[in-house]
């Protein structure tokens, strides 16, 4: 018995279909394992956010406004 060529095709395409479908799986397997040893996401990405810096001049605002709420209290008492 002689396959149809369409046949055979389709035949093909489907064992390439399978293999596919297990290499993929294997492939989330392997950036599963450099997630846990790189301590990474596959993106690359640490999972902390970077801090942010305030300038001096924020600082030196912030606690000039902090005493004066302390001193506000400070006179209520």
């Amino acid at each position: 018995m002689t396959l149809n060529p369409v046949q055979s095709l389709r035949r093909a395409e489907a064992q390439l279909e399978k293999r596919l479908g297990s290499i993929q799986v294997e492939l989330e397997k392997v950036r599963g394992a450099l997630k846990l040893l790189s301590g990474k996401s596959a993106t690359g990405k640490t999972g902390r956010k970077r801090r942010r810096r305030m300038s001096a001049q924020t600082r030196a605002k912030m606690r000039a406004s902090a005493k004066k709420r302390w001193a506000t209290a400070a006179k209520k008492e």
